[in-house]
């Protein structure tokens, strides 16, 4: 049998039932979580569009937000196309030391069931 779990959300208990050749009846039942809803995530800081002086050795701590209706299994930093960490437990925040330039910083969030988001923003620092 097939069960179509595209546009469903929650628990879910699923029973067997088998009837024997000696009239017995058999169950089995599992309960099933499904999830098709991604991660919520955001960026607190920066704020996008955000401009910082540069000083040699200051550091930057980009602060992400995630949540889940079933929960997260972690949180990914990048800043343009390189990831910077991973991290699987809140708070969700990352030093970076900065440089002059403009960079994207993009945040995705994992659920357990392989949902992604991300969000991104743009910042720069200036000499």
């Amino acid at each position: 049998a097939s069960w179509d779990t595209s546009k469903l959300n929650g628990l879910f208990a699923i029973q067997m039932i088998v009837l024997r050749d000696n009239r017995k009846v058999d169950t089995a039942t599992i309960q099933v979580t499904v999830d098709n809803l991604p991660p919520e995530v955001s960026i607190p800081y920066p704020e996008n569009g955000q401009t910082f002086q540069y000083e040699f050795g200051k550091e930057i701590t980009f602060r992400a937000e995630a949540n889940d209706n079933i929960g997260l299994k972690f949180v990914v930093f990048y800043v343009g196309d390189r990831e910077l960490a991973r991290q699987s437990q809140p708070p969700y925040a990352l030093p970076w030391r900065a440089k002059p330039g403009e960079y994207t910083l993009r945040v995705e969030a994992l659920d357990l069931a392989g949902n992604t988001s991300e969000v991104s923003i743009d910042f720069s620092v200036e000499e």
